[in-house]
């Protein structure tokens, strides 16, 4: 007796419901990847302020171990810091630094280790003071503001110290402008890393030399990144 042969008939995905798909697919992309690019960059910028403090700490370091002055020199023009021994702390001009260690002066190029996508500046108004314990505001005019002789150059003396008053560098995203900002708050060499929140009108905290922790971690409109 022969048996009966039975063909199932399997439905497949209908052109309409293909480009229903492909249409919801283009949908979420048109709103996942400008997101996801977004983040990268605010990502970028991040990794290169904490990379500049990281390599500040070091210097402070070297300076202290070899028992003679390190210096970071900034060119904001070319997005550029260059870091190398600066023994009599005359050396203005970053080729001219010493050996870095047993190296050649260290560069650290942002335009080319970012692709362009992160320089130094910021579009916020005001930064935070360098005073200690003060959560004043001061107009943010230049990119890099270290000390009084030279702005440019951050000397760190053998002991970890440095002579001049405490500065800062800005570091953004030249867009969408996420700014980050690394900060020395003391003439002990501590560095501090923050974050601008994005207000382009700027708060204004109570101009206090001894105003509350919690307000001087959060002054106009940068956070203190913890």
């Amino acid at each position: 007796m022969m048996k009966k042969l039975t063909i199932k008939n399997e439905k497949g995905f209908s052109a309409i419901e293909l480009m229903s798909v492909v249409a919801l697919i283009a949908v979420l992309s048109a709103f996942a990847v400008p997101a996801f690019i977004d983040f990268n960059d605010s990502s970028m910028v991040r990794e290169a302020a904490v990379e500049l403090m990281q390599e500040m700490k070091l210097v402070r370091t070297m300076a202290i171990k070899e028992g003679q002055s390190y210096s970071v020199i900034f060119t904001p023009g070319a997005n550029t810091y260059s870091i190398g021994a600066n023994p009599a702390e005359n050396i203005t001009v970053a080729a001219n630094l010493g050996l870095y260690g047993t190296l050649p002066t260290k560069v650290i190029d942002l335009q080319s280790r970012y692709s362009g996508r992160v320089i130094f500046g910021t579009a916020a108004a005001s930064v935070p003071t360098s005073a200690p314990n003060s959560c004043a505001c001061v107009g943010a005019g230049a990119p890099v503001a270290f000390g009084v002789a030279n702005t440019l150059v951050q000397n760190f003396n053998p002991d970890g110290t440095i002579d001049e008053p405490p500065g800062y560098a800005l570091i953004t995203h030249p867009v969408n402008n996420n700014s980050y900002m690394v900060k020395l708050s003391y003439i002990t060499g501590k560095l501090e890393l923050w974050k601008w929140d994005g207000q382009l009108g700027d708060m204004t905290p109570t101009a206090s030399p001894n105003c509350a922790a919690a307000q001087r971690r959060n002054a106009c409109a940068w956070t203190e990144v913890r």
